[in-house]
């Protein structure tokens, strides 16, 4: 038994020796070579053969034949041994780093210091594992000695939610402060900050700054330009701003670039926005918020270029952004700077609005209902356009209004109704303006047994449009005839159309010019000013007098300096010559046309024509989505806008009944 046991024991510190050379023979495989490694077997082979003499001894394995077990392991070590030296050799730089660190952290603070922050929380390019108490001793130890690099990192380690100790942070910032160092005073500056004390943060930051650190001067810069602890300075805090962003901080070329994009505090100017945003784009392709920025200028300033526009749009989307990616859809949409593609615009905008984005929720639920990209499923129209009115949007409000008046995608007033209502809470005019009408229907309805003038005109009116009935040009003419004959000269300025345009009856020019005039001594305005047109040599006067009020508001609202109201003007006139160009696709209810085909109808004209209209359309949404919402728009946003609304209006004529 005794020998039995001294047997067991001599097997156990055989093996125990074969462990450490190999380890050993592995650990250093790329050194050793071929020849060590042969050694390395060699010496298996006799330890392997003695321990499986010794199993076969006492009986714990019964065969004699170990040769060819014991060459089978021999292969195995070998396999290892070559698949290590090959890894080392493919980590040869990481493992050579992490000797020289280690080399020169003996002799050179620096890299101790190195050593020790690696330490904190590991380093797998130097192929350093992490041992946090390793790396606190090496720090603290250079903390004494007022290292610092030791300093700031103790300081930032005692931040951390891990390891969250703000009496030590301070303790080893301020001694890092009392050598000179800036960021060090930055960080008190944040901690004050945090604490509500905003004197001593002023103070730090000011001390930050005195020592050209980009973080407190960026923060003194913030200081100044909102006011409070120190008085608000724009001209102050743009000079600290700049020393910030010129010393290669981020946050401070894209606060710069936004105070210039939206004109916060500074008169707008893009082209310096651009120079700022092109400064944080070198120094992070992290930040999408620069490449959409550069994008939305290059797409909406006064000379477009859409290339351009595209290929930032394209960066920011490539890093998630929601607003690149609807831009992108909408770019593809509308063909601008690429081919026009469908399933491309469709795709961008079912992305954007994964991101909860009520616009490109409201533009993919377009796309459902025109089949755009997709096929028409109406179903999931209402669905994306309810998403985005559940965020306010009053473009979805007013579509699922229109929607639920139209028969063709089941009608339901009450619906209709409802969002109609929304979408005037949220000082829309179009849905005001419908919704006085459909309650002006409804009153008909119910009325509609008492036949007096106001509610025949309302129950034709709504059969000529079928905004909230199946239009039925017979039943329109049949109430529109009977209001008529109670002298309602609305009633019969649309019977004029009808019999001119031979919708549910043949064309009769003269019955037409009859219910004009009609018309016109019953006090219809629009029969007014069509008969006082025909007295021009311009029968279109009467129209651009109405375009001429429009031109003149918007040159004097120039003069006097209200930009806001030039830009709905400039909407209005441009919705109103729309909406005449319309007609000629589809006479009679078009409001569908204005909303939601708008853009489908814009393929087909001038592509200068397009800008022109772009460029009225997106006047005033240049602080989209900066977090500014008290846009101000500025003299250089909107002088070109009467020249604008000439250069458009000579595109279009004004359709109306033809003179005899």
């Amino acid at each position: 038994m005794f020998y039995s046991l001294f047997q067991l024991i001599g097997i156990f510190l055989l093996f125990v020796l074969f462990v450490i050379l190999m380890f050993v023979v592995l650990k250093n495989a790329d050194k050793i070579g071929v020849a060590g490694t042969l050694f390395g077997v060699f010496i298996f082979l006799y330890l392997i053969f003695g321990i499986l003499k010794a199993f076969q001894n006492n009986r714990i394995i019964k065969t004699k034949n170990y040769f060819f077990i014991s060459l089978a392991v021999i292969l195995l070590i070998l396999f290892f041994a070559a698949m290590l030296r090959i890894l080392r050799i493919c980590g040869n730089i990481t493992f050579q780093k992490r000797r020289n660190l280690i080399k020169q952290a003996k002799t050179d603070e620096d890299a101790k210091c190195l050593l020790g922050i690696y330490l904190l929380s590991g380093n797998a390019e130097h192929g350093i594992v992490k041992n946090k108490n390793k790396g606190l001793k090496i720090l603290e130890k250079l903390a004494y000695k007022n290292h610092i690099e030791a300093l700031k990192k103790l300081g930032t380690f005692f931040l951390d939610e891990e390891n969250y100790d703000v009496e030590k942070s301070k303790y080893y910032f301020n001694k890092a402060a009392l050598l000179g160092n800036g960021y060090a005073c930055y960080r008190l500056g944040k901690i004050a900050e945090e604490n509500n004390d905003y004197s001593e943060a002023f103070h730090m930051y000011q001390k930050a700054s005195d020592f050209q650190d980009k973080y407190g001067q960026y923060e003194l810069g913030l200081m100044y330009f909102k006011g409070g602890v120190v008085g608000k300075d724009i001209a102050v805090a743009l000079s600290y701003l700049e020393k910030s962003a010129n010393n290669g901080f981020v946050k401070a070329q894209k606060k710069l670039g936004d105070m210039y994009f939206n004109g916060d505090g500074v008169k707008k100017d893009w082209n310096t926005a651009i120079k700022y945003y092109l400064l944080a784009t070198k120094q992070s392709s992290f930040d999408c918020g620069p490449y959409y920025k550069l994008g939305y200028i290059y797409s909406r300033c006064t000379a477009p270029n859409y290339s351009k526009a595209f290929s930032y749009f394209e960066v920011a989307a490539n890093w998630g952004d929601i607003y690149a990616e609807n831009e992108l859809g909408h770019f593809y949409y509308n063909g601008l700077g690429v081919n026009r593609d469908p399933s491309k615009a469709f795709n961008y905008f079912l992305k954007s609005s994964k991101g909860d984005y009520a616009v490109a929720q409201c533009n993919l639920a377009l796309c459902y209902k025109i089949g755009f990209g997709t096929p028409i499923d109406l179903e999931k129209a209402k669905y994306y356009y309810e998403e985005a009115a559940s965020k306010n949007h009053v473009p979805a409000m007013r579509m699922l209004a229109s929607m639920y008046c139209s028969d063709n995608n089941g009608r339901n007033l009450e619906k209709a109704q409802h969002y109609f209502e929304l979408g005037a809470k949220n000082g829309d005019e179009y849905c005001s303006q419908k919704l006085e009408e459909l309650f002006e229907y409804r009153k008909a309805i119910d009325n509609e047994g008492n036949n007096d003038s106001d509610t025949l005109y309302v129950l034709g009116k709504e059969y000529y449009n079928g905004t909230f009935c199946n239009k039925d040009y017979s039943k329109a003419l049949f109430y529109l005839e009977k209001a008529s004959e109670l002298n309602n000269g609305d009633a019969q300025w649309i019977i004029s159309k009808i019999y001119l345009n031979g919708w549910g009856v043949n064309k009769d020019k003269e019955k037409s010019r009859h219910y004009i005039e009609l018309a016109s001594q019953n006090g219809c305005t629009e029969a007014k000013k069509y008969l006082l047109s025909l007295k021009s040599e311009d029968r279109f006067k009467g129209d651009y007098e109405i375009l001429d009020i429009y031109r003149n508001k918007i040159n004097t609202f120039l003069e006097e300096g209200y930009y806001d109201e030039i830009v709905v003007n400039a909407r209005n006139l441009l919705e109103r010559v729309l909406f005449r160009y319309l007609k000629k696709y589809e006479p009679g209810h078009i409001e569908d046309y204005i909303f939601d085909k708008i853009r489908v109808l814009e393929y087909h004209l001038d592509q200068r024509v397009i800008n022109i209209m772009h460029k009225i359309r997106m006047l005033g949404n240049q602080g989209a989505h900066s977090g500014n919402s008290d846009e101000v728009l500025t003299f250089n946003d909107v002088v070109d806008v009467p020249d604008l609304v000439d250069e458009l209006l000579k595109y279009y004529k004004m359709e109306f009944p033809e003179n005899n």
